[in-house]
């Protein structure tokens, strides 16, 4: 697991940048909490990418928690943050 970060209640977190303005996203959680909205998305990306760089979380780590947020904690995109696996899926109960 990572070591150090933004850290939320024991997880590890990281800025976003969204469509409409910037969030944050804990580990195991999904979707976002709201941090601001509106804003010209280049500078709501440069103020992400500066606050990350110094909390200490990497580019990498940022993804690998947006995708998990997004996609699901147990899939490969979900990075160093992937929880267990739960393949191979049921597709069809029987």
């Amino acid at each position: 697991m990572p070591q150090g970060g933004l850290i939320i209640n024991g997880k590890h977190a990281a800025y976003i940048t969204l469509h409409n303005g910037t969030g944050i996203v804990v580990e195991g959680e999904k979707g976002y909490h709201p941090v601001s909205e509106g804003g010209r998305e280049d500078l709501n990306k440069r103020w992400v990418n500066e606050r990350n760089a110094a909390l200490g979380v990497s580019q990498e780590m940022a993804e690998d928690l947006h995708n998990g947020s997004m996609f699901g904690w147990d899939i490969p995109a979900a990075g160093q943050f992937r929880g267990p696996v739960k393949w191979p899926a049921e597709l069809c109960p029987v």
